[in-house]
Formats: structure tokens, sequence, C-alpha cells
């Protein structure tokens, strides 16, 4: 980006110069994320809801780490909403997770009781975080969105 900025920062000629320069620079970004899109795994919808303590959570954070060789690495995610349902994401927002199978891992960050700079404290303890020790195994399968329920943690 260095390079781009250091091109645009010098005086050019003509106005069309620089207009083209960055019709350029577009179409190249452009090019490239089209690159990556077709590397893409075809996803299904994957969603649930959150309570801690018998109450909708607000900010849960769910994860789902794989289990399956097929999708090792992908990393679908979500936050509660203030009802405490949520939509898994893996590319873009709600889409969902590739086929799979998975361990379902939760955390609920309290950034505002993080000292500055310091670690920011999980109102679960850390209790729901390891894939390991997850009670919480979803399977995806192609064309089936997964509901997964109401999931009930505790901060005890």
């Amino acid at each position: 980006m260095k390079f781009f900025a250091s091109l645009l920062a010098h005086k050019l000629p003509k106005p069309t110069v620089q207009l083209s320069l960055i019709t350029a620079i577009c179409l190249l970004l452009c090019a490239c994320g089209e690159a990556k899109r077709s590397d893409r795994l075809p996803t299904v919808p994957v969603s649930g809801e959150i309570t801690v303590d018998g109450q909708p959570a607000v900010g849960v954070e769910v994860g789902l780490i794989s289990t399956d060789p097929a999708t090792k690495g992908f990393r679908p995610r979500a936050k509660t909403d203030e009802n405490g349902k949520f939509q898994m994401t893996t590319y873009e927002t709600g889409d969902g997770a590739p086929e799979g199978e998975y361990m379902a891992i939760f955390a609920w960050h309290d950034r505002a009781a993080a000292p500055p700079g310091g670690k920011v404290p999980d109102k679960l303890n850390g209790r729901y975080i390891k894939a390991d020790a997850s009670q919480t195994p979803v399977s995806v399968k192609a064309g089936t969105p997964v509901d997964m329920g109401t999931i009930a943690l505790t901060t005890q």
C-alpha cells in the first residue's frame, strides 16, 4: 500500500492519468478478491440461542472447532444478540458453516472489567472455551440448516 500511496502523492501530469491509475488499482484488488471466492466451501445456516444462568445472554462468543479433516482450519463464529440468539459466520455475516463435524466453544468476555492493556476476563471462567472438553457437538450436513437449540451455560 505504501507503494500506491507514494504514486498518488506525486504530482501526475494530468487528472486522467491519476484516474486511470486509481481504476487499475481497484480492478487489480477486485480480481484478487474473486480468486479467493472460488476457494470457498459451500456453507449451511447454523443458528441457536444461549442462556446463562437461565437468562438470554448478550455478547456470548460462539465458535465451532472442526473435528473433521475436510474442514480443518475453518473457524465459524458468532456473537449472541440482545435475545441470546446467534447465526454462525464463516465467510460473510450469517452464512453458516461448511459441511462437517464440529465441537462448539463459548466465551463471554467482560471488556468493561479488563484493566488497560490487560487480559479480558471471561464471565464463564473459561469452562467452555476448550474444544476437547466441549459438551456440544455440532454436525453440519449439506442442504439441511442446523438449529443448535437453546444451549444453557452457567457462570458457576
